[in-house]
């Protein structure tokens, strides 16, 4: 149905509206709906993850109670890095000093990186071979930002 939907409403807009507004209000506008829609973004996190998870980590058979629980610790760190991030421009603004898009960046590879060291010691007792575990912890974090980014793409476009 979501798809009938988006496919119709794609179709209109490519035969019946003159789309010549340039790419960085596109852009722009993506931006501003995520920012706008944070909140219902970030209670999407937990079901994608235990979705994740529960696709990885199928073998173990574990209840998605259990995934919940580990997906809710993901999901505390992540914010406890936004935090800290907000917490640093919140100081920059009052002692004057610039800091770069880089700091920002860094925090989210930070919230990666614990995301793979939760999963890896989580999954540790139950999975014997490090490098397994190791790929799997990955394939589980790449699955989840895969599934957020066709989420958040899909609320956009039913949200124009």
């Amino acid at each position: 149905m979501i798809g009938l939907i988006l496919t119709t409403k794609g179709l209109y807009k490519s035969n019946y509206i003159d789309d010549s507004a340039p790419i960085q209000s596109e852009y722009q506008n993506g931006i501003n709906f995520a920012q706008k829609n944070l909140k219902a973004i970030f209670l999407l996190f937990i079901p994608m993850i235990v979705f994740s998870l529960k696709m990885i980590y199928r073998k173990l058979n574990f209840n998605i109670s259990e995934f919940s629980i580990i997906a809710v610790v993901n999901v505390f760190y992540f914010l406890l890095f936004a935090l800290v991030s907000n917490i640093i421009y919140f100081l920059s603004a009052f002692l004057n000093f610039e800091i770069s898009e880089n700091t920002s960046a860094f925090f989210v590879y930070l919230g990666i990186l614990s995301f793979i060291r939760v999963l890896y010691l989580t999954f540790q007792p139950y999975i014997k071979s490090k490098l397994v575990l190791f790929i799997k912890a990955m394939l589980t974090t790449l699955l989840f930002f895969v599934i957020l980014l066709l989420t958040i793409m899909m609320m956009i476009a039913i949200a124009k």
